[in-house]
């Protein structure tokens, strides 16, 4: 792998009228080394066109497939809907005649449609993929409206009387809508989390059928059309079995399968977004199987207004995410009808130039994943949502209770994003839930950082010989965090962190943690604003016979982290509590956000407004220098000198305000 995949998106507005096809045509020429793919989507609206408007437009493409080819480009499809995403111009798209997405309450979304209806596969599914494999497209790339949720007004999961009569058989259930509502939030634990795991599985199935489908009828019509799929953001409404998913994408050919991991990051008004989006979609990257290596980021202005992402922080995005562990890039910046193309030229002329610098980075990182600290996100983790007591199908299954979504990430600790690839685990909410006893074990065999609520479960699991705390006493109010006189708070005893625990928004909890060991250890205390002790103990380290090392923390784990004395002992702790294994870390006290690579490979931007000056990156490696690269492909070698652990400080160039830089040392 020795390059980006890159695609530019064309809306309809252009490729359906020659004189916008044709300045786009002129952009191209001039930025022939930009792009490889050019993927035309299919319609201006979310709801599924009808086959006599799709046979219209088929038309025109195979002829802009051909124009496109003679420029040096491959070109393909975007279906933009196969079942739909949510109701739009409804009186002029496909509405008749098929079996609506219906919600456990009975609420359908008009102009999405249920994939196991058989008469919406026999007479649209199957004529449409037919027709569009015929116009000789080098690719078709379905679109994120396969999917669970997100399809305005019903809520999350078809449960119409196609998708019962399947989860009925194939679990060998008798449930009613009715009756799976009340089982998903009833009964024990155990019993909740088998219905709700049945569910995303039965998801997961359909989602497996209809690619195959899509695929097999495709290739029935000509072998050599690659396929491409995207989704909505880590498949939280099915099993997210992206090996099982991507082998029903290929249907068992040999063609390469493309993907494309969603999620929105339209503006630059909040830049953190950018590194959520990348922890998202390179937890997703990584969990795919290494068969795939075509996966592209999708880098969209929605909707298409110019100024609403500047052209450095347009190329900056798709970098962060090849940082993440990316192969590619999808560009969807060109407007639909309101701007002509010649709008978009400065633009498509800037991410053409950035080109260089994404090959770097694939070619560096390959398709090796992230290494770190892993975050606790598997196949199981939608169905965790809500426990003990919350309204799962209606309740919040965003990926922002995930530790890599806090603050504390973009400080210089690195994330990975299966257990495989970790040196230490943080484990928050309702994470526990999601994995077998065996797997808890491993977790705790190995480093453990987790919040009062996994203490409790782990111990209600049996787990409480390995874990070295109970949790006891709690205070509601008033309640500050006082460091106590330990080798990982040197420098700070007596410093006080204050999370505002009395302020309406954001209030948690705070747990005493109570030893059951003698080789337990208390960091920090609960005092209050007379610094008065009011818990002995909400924060601690323990080290169990299976050689893992536990810490638990009863007082805001990772929110509000990043004074310089809380960062500071938590980099001391999770160093600790990996073995010294992080790959990598950043030691100064700056806003760094990084991926790195067990071979020492280190991926790092500049999240903040100011310059980073005498910044520090700490890599596990023996080398002491390493390349310094940036966007602008300008390189320089920096000097290491060696650290305890077997790592090597590394002082940093000064880095500009959200700027990247691939540092290796091999």
């Amino acid at each position: 792998m020795n390059k980006a995949h890159v695609s530019l998106r064309v809306t309809p507005s252009i490729w359906l009228e020659d004189d916008e096809f044709d300045q786009l045509c002129i952009s191209l020429k001039k930025n022939r080394g930009g792009f490889d793919d050019i993927a035309f989507f299919s319609s201006l609206v979310h709801t599924p066109l009808t086959l006599e408007v799709l046979e219209t437009c088929n038309k025109l493409l195979a002829k802009r497939y051909e124009q496109v080819r003679e420029l040096g480009f491959k070109p393909g499809i975007n279906l933009l809907s196969t079942m739909g995403h949510h109701e739009e111009d409804i009186p002029h798209t496909l509405h008749d005649g098929f079996t609506n997405f219906t919600d456990i309450n009975g609420t359908i979304a008009r102009g999405v449609f249920c994939p196991n209806d058989p008469k919406f596969k026999n007479d649209f599914l199957i004529p449409m993929f037919t027709m569009l494999a015929k116009a000789k497209p080098d690719f078709i790339w379905l679109d994120d409206d396969i999917r669970w949720s997100g399809h305005h007004p019903a809520g999350r999961g078809c449960f119409c009387e196609h998708c019962l009569a399947q989860f009925n058989q194939k679990f060998g259930e008798i449930f009613t809508r009715e009756q799976l509502k009340k089982a998903v939030d009833t009964g024990t634990i155990e019993e909740r989390l088998k219905v709700r795991k049945q569910i995303l599985a039965n998801n997961g199935f359909s989602l497996c059928n209809l690619f195959r489908l899509a695929a097999t009828t495709i290739h029935d019509i000509d072998p050599n059309i690659e396929m491409g799929a995207m989704d909505a953001g880590m498949r939280l409404g099915d099993s997210a079995d992206y090996a099982d998913q991507a082998e029903a994408l290929s249907a068992g050919s040999d063609l390469p399968v493309r993907w494309r991991p969603g999620g929105g990051a339209y503006t630059e008004d909040h830049m953190k977004a950018f590194s959520d989006k990348a922890m998202s979609i390179g937890c997703e990257a990584a969990w795919l199987p290494d068969s795939v290596t075509n996966i592209q980021s999708e880098v969209e202005s929605f909707n298409y207004q110019r100024l609403r992402k500047s052209e450095h922080t347009t190329c900056l995005e798709a970098c962060m995410y090849l940082g993440a562990g990316l192969t590619g890039t999808a560009w969807n910046i060109l407007a639909s009808e309101a701007d002509k193309v010649q709008v978009y030229h400065s633009l498509l002329a800037a991410v053409a130039e950035v080109r260089p610098f994404m090959d770097l980075l694939v070619s560096t990182n390959k398709r090796i994943r992230p290494a770190g600290i892993y975050g606790g996100w598997n196949h199981a983790w939608s169905a965790t949502t809500g426990l003990p007591d919350g309204n799962w199908v209606g309740g919040s299954w965003t990926l922002g209770r995930m530790p890599h979504f806090q603050d504390v990430f973009t400080a210089g600790l690195p994330p990975a994003f299966r257990l495989k690839d970790a040196s230490m685990t943080i484990l928050v909410d309702n994470g526990a839930w999601a994995f077998s006893d065996d797997e808890i074990k491993a977790i705790l065999s190995q480093g453990l950082y987790c919040d009062a609520r996994t203490l409790q479960i782990l111990n209600e699991r049996g787990f409480a010989k390995y874990t070295g705390f109970v949790t006891s006493k709690v205070v509601d109010e008033d309640g500050r965090e006082f460091f106590l006189d330990h080798p990982f708070n040197q420098g700070f005893t007596g410093a006080i962190r204050d999370c505002r625990q009395s302020f309406p928004w954001g209030h948690e909890t705070a747990f005493e943690l109570v030893p059951q060991d003698e080789k337990c250890q208390k960091l920090t205390s609960l005092v209050n604003f007379q610094k008065e002790t009011l818990l002995d103990c909400i924060m601690g380290t323990f080290e169990n016979e299976l050689g893992g090392r536990i810490a638990i923390s009863g007082y805001y784990p990772l929110r509000d982290s990043l004074y310089f004395s809380k960062l500071t002992q938590l980099k001391r702790l999770f160093n600790y509590l990996s073995d010294y294994k992080l790959p990598a870390y950043v030691e100064s006290y700056h806003r760094l956000t990084i991926w790195a690579r067990d071979n020492g490979v280190v991926t790092l931007v500049n999240a903040s407004m100011d310059d980073c000056e005498n910044g520090r990156l700490t890599i596990k490696t023996t080398s002491t220098s390493a390349t310094f690269a940036t966007m602008d492909m300008q390189t320089k070698t920096i000097k290491g000198t060696p650290a305890p652990n077997g790592y090597v400080n590394f002082d940093l160039p000064t880095i500009k305000p959200w700027h990247i830089a691939l540092i290796n040392p091999n």
